[in-house]
């Protein structure tokens, strides 16, 4: 189908944002309220408790007000610190991306990288970090949404726990269309955000944190206060 290129298309067959439901496009033509609203502050509560109930948490979510792009970074920025050793698992553009990040906060980056029509094998994982004890922070990607791979996120959750390192997850593009939470792939960090499966608009990012995340992320001097990328600030907002 051909159409001009000004007009909207017919049907999006991108990997990017998913069309917005009708319930959603209809709240979003109310009125907009100042963050310190007592109206305002009530709805973000409620908010915060159905998210709770929906990632099945056992500790309060966190929302941060942009796109998952900035979930991620955060979770870089926030977690990882110059000492660590972080293992990135790359089976997409996506996995392979978040692994420039964490190049900017440590020196120490490995990778296990795959075909981007491959997914990552759970044994490999367990062979790198017992051939590498030395690994702290491990990062997946569930489903790289660009080339379909789908990562067993919950094995790999396992593997990293049981190691003793901590887990980040993006899960932008799956939560709430597969079954997928935080606490079954026991992941520190899980970034999702409502621009997929849940039919909304890109404009937050939605995290689970677990909490020796909070701990590790409390006494890392390098980890961002005061900034859109501190998750810190948002622990008890």
């Amino acid at each position: 189908m051909r159409y001009a290129p000004d007009s909207d298309p017919v049907i999006t067959l991108t990997s990017g944002p998913v069309d917005a439901y009708p319930a959603v496009l209809r709240a979003l033509g109310r009125t907009v309220l100042y963050d310190f609203d007592p109206a305002f502050q009530l709805f973000y509560e409620r908010v915060v408790g159905k998210a709770t109930v929906a990632m099945r948490l056992s500790n309060q979510p966190v929302i941060m007000h942009g796109e998952p792009v900035l979930g991620l970074e955060a979770a870089v920025a926030s977690l990882i610190s110059t000492d660590d050793t972080v293992l990135n698992l790359a089976s997409g553009v996506c996995g392979k991306g978040f692994g420039y990040w964490a190049a900017r906060y440590t020196p120490n980056l490995m990778e296990i990288e795959v075909p981007y029509n491959q997914a990552i094998d759970p044994q490999a994982v367990a062979d790198k970090l017992l051939a590498s004890p030395e690994i702290s922070v491990v990062a997946v990607c569930h489903h790289d949404t660009p080339s379909g791979t789908i990562n067993p996120i919950d094995e790999i959750g396992a593997i990293v726990a049981d190691h003793g390192a901590y887990l980040i997850v993006d899960a932008v593009s799956s939560f709430g269309g597969m079954n997928t939470h935080p606490e079954a792939c026991q992941a520190d960090i899980y970034v999702t955000g409502p621009n997929k499966c849940l039919g909304a608009p890109p404009a937050l990012s939605l995290l689970g944190v677990s909490d020796r995340a909070w701990e590790k992320m409390k006494a890392n001097s390098a980890a961002p206060r005061a900034s859109m990328l501190s998750i810190l600030d948002w622990e008890n907002a």
